[in-house]
């Protein structure tokens, strides 16, 4: 990591062919992610799913969505620098909750509810379907504000597809993904009414002690109550979002629409720290920009990146117009219009001992259930 401009702090997770490491820039000090796939040990097919990923990640600018700063490949590996979540993920805040017995209060609840929904919009609106929402995605900055991080499972779609491709984690799959069934947006309305379950109940809402038993819980059974303290509303909102049938569950509009008033007024538009500059300005203050400072690797200063000259390239971006700059940073609001592709990522990170900093490569081993998904399909 040296040779990045960053040093290792500790590792997070990994799965099957990546490491996900929390580093310090040397260039600010700031905390960031490391997110390294090591492709000379995935097929050429993951490895450019894992391109394609770094493609959704720079379409994306919303608060509630993890932000991608840059990414390169080096010695077989790509490395993707990403924002930080101070505050790690729900599952971590739930299972501390859970062994300090303490219930999380309604209006938390409906608080992170409301965030997730509109990072969950902003996806939708520009047809990405996120296919992954669950507790271990979903993230707390310093502020206990919501950032939905993990997009390697995303899929850029058109409004009239359907798709029938096993992804996803295994207890916040749909019913349809566990029958093989064509699917679409509402994948995520189920993963977020499974969140909203977990954080009142403190367990999730579908188990099994194998792949069999969980998938027909999730296509036939109905998960026990919630405690009582919580109100009527809440209970209806999370049987809304978990209704068997794609259907019946409302769209990510809808949801919202749902959400108390009160919760939608309350919240707080976040604004840009001091002395952060829109991408636009960036440019234009050249000689201190952050947008310079990249281009000049930063982050990655011993890659050898070709040097710029700076007031030939603002000479050139003068001349432009609006319509023909249209930074990687700020995404259009003309939906996108990718040729469908699948994103697929490994299995759900699982927490291992820190690896040397030392070592030039990972051995990354890989996990194999003994029932799949499709063996489920079948069965069912």
């Amino acid at each position: 990591m040296n040779s990045l401009g960053v040093s290792i702090i500790e590792e997070l997770g990994r799965g099957t062919s990546g490491v996900v490491y929390k580093v310090r820039s040397k260039n600010d000090g700031k905390f960031y992610v490391v997110k390294a796939i090591d492709l000379s040990s995935v097929s050429s097919k993951k490895s450019k799913q894992a391109q394609k990923e770094v493609e959704i990640l720079k379409q994306l600018d919303n608060f509630h969505i993890i932000k991608y700063y840059a990414s390169l490949i080096q010695d077989d590996t790509m490395f993707i620098l990403m924002e930080y979540a101070a505050l790690g993920d729900l599952n971590t805040f739930i299972k501390s909750s859970k062994e300090q017995r303490k219930t999380i209060e309604e209006g938390q609840i409906w608080t992170w509810t409301y965030e997730i929904c509109l990072g969950i919009k902003y996806l939708h609106t520009h047809n990405i379907i996120h296919r992954d929402i669950k507790c271990l995605n979903v993230l707390l900055d310093q502020n206990r504000r919501i950032k939905i991080g993990d997009l390697g499972l995303s899929k850029i779609s058109n409004r009239k597809e359907l798709h029938a491709s096993n992804v996803g984690t295994p207890l916040f799959l749909s019913p349809e993904q566990v029958r093989r069934q064509p699917y679409g947006h509402k994948v995520d309305i189920w993963g977020l009414g499974c969140i909203i379950y977990t954080l009142a109940a403190l367990e999730v809402p579908f188990a099994g002690d194998n792949m069999i038993t969980l998938g027909l819980n999730i296509i036939h059974s109905e998960p026990r109550p919630i405690p009582v303290k919580y109100s009527p509303k809440l209970v209806d909102f999370i049987s809304t979002l978990l209704k068997k049938e794609p259907k019946e569950r409302p769209g990510i509009l809808e949801v919202i629409n749902q959400i108390p008033i009160f919760i939608r007024k309350a919240y707080k538009k976040p604004k840009l720290p001091a002395g952060v500059l829109t991408p636009r300005e960036a440019l234009m203050n050249h000689k201190d920009s952050l947008f310079f400072q990249t281009i000049e690797s930063s982050f990655f200063p011993k890659i050898g990146l070709p040097q710029i000259d700076k007031d030939s390239f603002l000479h050139k971006l003068k001349k432009l117009t609006p319509s023909d700059y249209r930074p990687s940073s700020v995404i259009s609001k003309t939906p996108i219009s990718h040729t469908p592709t699948f994103i697929i990522t490994p299995e759900p990170s699982r927490l291992a001992s820190q690896v040397s900093t030392n070592s030039k490569k990972s051995i990354i081993p890989v996990i194999r259930q003994k029932t799949t998904i499709r063996d489920l399909a079948k069965i069912l």
